[in-house]
């Protein structure tokens, strides 16, 4: 998960990823990498937000979904549609920092 960053993803933007559900896969592009006010020093916060083609076999719902990139691997994480086409992942997580 340490490949899946805010930098790694901005670099990102325009690129297509593969994502799954427990239905079906296909592919998605990712449209936007939003950085909250939250992120600083002590955490990492964005908004990661694909364009999924409509597809009668994977219409988007709020829940758990694979999504892979040779940059950071395949990961299983919460989403959330906006709209019927476009669904985002919103990551939260302190940051480890060596004393």
């Amino acid at each position: 998960m340490e490949k899946f960053n805010l930098e790694n993803l901005r670099g990102l933007e325009g690129a297509k990823v593969t994502l799954a559900s427990e239905y079906a896969s296909q592919q998605a592009t990712i449209k936007g990498v939003q950085e909250f006010t939250a992120n600083g020093a002590q955490w990492e916060a964005f908004t990661l937000t694909l364009d999924v083609p409509k597809n009668d076999e994977l219409a988007l719902y709020q829940g758990t979904y694979k999504i892979s990139h040779e940059k950071f691997g395949e990961l299983a994480l919460f989403a959330s549609p906006n709209t019927d086409t476009e669904l985002e992942f919103v990551m939260t997580r302190k940051l480890n920092h060596a004393v």
